[in-house]
């Protein structure tokens, strides 16, 4: 993925990492300790490179005060895939907004779609004890990290080996629609990109080319909605590919 697809809402743009380094911090309270936006970005590559994970690529985020922050990193394993890479979204609030907090998920290197999973998701409130306790549990979800690079990579191969056909397609839109995977919006966008992909390399009849329609018209969703959005999605897909459910410890 040559460029993060990072989507900023609530008054967001995109800035440079050094700018992370300009926010001023506010006051620690007795029942709130916020913590810089840099020092937590730096802690999470910390932890992927202790892993033999290198951040490829990235992408950052703030509101117009700085009090919120948002980014992603593209990382990269010693197993390399051809056509997705692992994802990794953040996020920091210094008025008590959200948690300090990483998600995980996967790109799509023709098309720039991201497609979060629900499998690893850790983070932790910005109480007194933030300090001790988040490191641990970042350094906790490593683990889930790299087994979900490797997992996706049989999640997806299974999307490809599984035939689908147009009325099945149908079916299934209707069914996730219902389900709340799809919208008015997202719906029809899901149809054109059945019927003619915009990309070539999505030309098969099968869960791959349906699965990376929806994708597509998840564009312009943020990382976290899209984690809701496409870990139902992923849930629905595994049953119809027979996919096994990834077990991960509790971060």
């Amino acid at each position: 993925m040559s460029k993060l697809n990072l989507i900023l809402h609530c008054g967001a743009s995109s800035v440079g990492r050094k700018e992370l380094t300009k926010v001023k911090l506010p006051s620690v309270t007795k029942s709130f300790c916020p913590i810089n936006h840099d020092y937590f970005v730096d802690l999470v590559q910390d932890k992927l490179e202790d892993r033999n994970l290198r951040v490829m690529s990235e992408a950052h985020g703030l509101t117009k005060d700085g009090a919120n922050y948002f980014g992603m990193f593209e990382v990269r394993g010693n197993d390399a895939h051809e056509d997705y890479s692992t994802v990794i979204g953040m996020r920091n609030s210094h008025v008590k907004w959200f948690a300090a907090s990483i998600a995980v998920g996967g790109g799509v290197f023709v098309c720039d779609n991201l497609a979060f999973s629900g499998e690893v998701v850790v983070g932790h409130k910005h109480t007194t004890n933030v300090l001790e306790f988040l490191p641990n549990r970042i350094e906790s979800a490593m683990d889930g990290v790299i087994k979900l690079d490797a997992f996706q990579g049989e999640r997806y191969q299974a999307y490809k080996d599984r035939g689908f056909g147009d009325r099945e397609a149908e079916f299934t839109m209707v069914e996730l629609f219902r389900a709340g995977v799809l919208n008015t919006r997202s719906l029809p966008k899901v149809v054109t990109e059945w019927d003619i992909p915009s990309h070539e390399e999505f030309s098969a009849a099968n869960i791959w080319r349906f699965f990376n329609a929806c994708t597509e018209a998840y564009k312009g969703l943020d990382p976290y909605s899209l984690q809701r959005t496409t870990s139902k999605l992923h849930e629905h897909l595994d049953v119809m590919c027979d996919v096994p459910a990834l077990e991960l410890e509790a971060a």
